[in-house]
């Protein structure tokens, strides 16, 4: 099952097809330099959002939790990603992933008030495993060495890759 990211991409409110052009982003971005930002997953089955709403929500929940004020309304967002998943003619399984980080600056910890945030969607299509879903897969339980704010879905993702890692050198998919 392999995931295949689809053309046309949401940036900074633009639709931009990455055949045609790719977006740059700043070295002294601070989602990439810091991880300053967040994101989240949503599912699309048959191309339709699957709980649309309630990833939404913990996506504006998790900005106000680090007071990271976005470029635009939640239906404005909404509009976008719809337009993103019409350009891309979009109606089978999928993921979108969306990001947002607090902007550019001078690199310092402390970030100036008036940045403008940087944020995009991409689209993958993922078919769903059925062969997993009906077969079951293998999974340990591991410690969550991850912060105590682990409801907001931030850019840092190294203790996710550490364990990731390392559940899959035991033969595990999955740590709960």
């Amino acid at each position: 099952m392999k995931a295949t990211h689809k053309d046309w991409i949401l940036f900074n409110g633009r639709m931009i097809n990455t055949k045609e052009e790719q977006p740059m982003v700043a070295l002294e971005e601070r989602g990439f330099q810091f991880g300053d930002g967040i994101y989240e997953v949503f599912r699309l089955y048959d191309g339709k959002p699957h709980l649309l709403d309630l990833h939404l929500e913990r996506f504006f929940n998790s900005m106000a939790e680090i007071k990271l004020i976005p470029p635009f309304t939640k239906e404005e967002l909404v509009e976008e990603l719809y337009q993103m998943i019409e350009k891309n003619q979009f109606q089978e399984d999928g993921n979108v992933y969306l990001q947002i980080s607090r902007g550019t600056q001078p690199r310092n910890h402390v970030y100036e008030s008036d940045l403008q945030p940087t944020y995009f969607a991409n689209l993958v299509s993922f078919p769903r495993p059925v062969a997993s879903m009906e077969a079951g897969i293998k999974v340990t339980v591991e410690e969550d060495i991850r912060w105590k704010f682990c409801h907001i879905k931030s850019l840092n993702l190294l203790p996710n890759i550490m364990i990731k890692n390392k559940i899959n050198e035991q033969g595990y998919q999955e740590a709960i």
